[in-house]
């Protein structure tokens, strides 16, 4: 059984960007034109991050924002592996913010926002380990 997580990218971060993130943290990496997919290292959660054309609103429900999504991600989490699956994703997160001043929201199943970053760094509403 697993779980769905969501990652809204705002329009201008390039999917290289974040290939580059999680390169460090993910075997089999598989790139296409628009889009890339791979496996985590420790957790063996599958993520899949493509290009929004065109760019769309943020559905994440609650999350009222100016900005538009340019690339959206989605990570399938082994429940068994849900610590380590939570680690990954909080390092492809914080990468991400290091590398690019674009925002980005993280949601389950895009109900629950569970991570977000709006220019200042990520920032933790929730989590998915108890």
């Amino acid at each position: 059984m697993t779980i769905t997580m969501f990652m809204e990218v705002e329009v201008g971060v390039s999917l290289e960007i974040i290939k580059g993130a999680v390169a460090e943290i993910a075997n089999d990496i598989e790139m296409e034109e628009r889009s890339f997919e791979g496996y985590f290292s420790a957790s063996n959660g599958f993520f899949y991050f493509e290009e929004v054309e065109p760019p769309s609103a943020v559905a994440a429900e609650g999350w009222n924002v100016e900005w538009q999504v340019g690339v959206l991600g989605a990570f399938h989490c082994p429940m068994q592996q849900l610590e380590q699956n939570w680690s990954e994703i909080k390092h492809l997160m914080e990468e991400v913010s290091k590398c690019s001043s674009s925002r980005f929201v993280l949601s389950f199943q895009f109900d629950r926002v569970y991570a977000f970053n709006e220019g200042d760094g990520v920032v933790y509403k929730n989590n998915m380990v108890i």
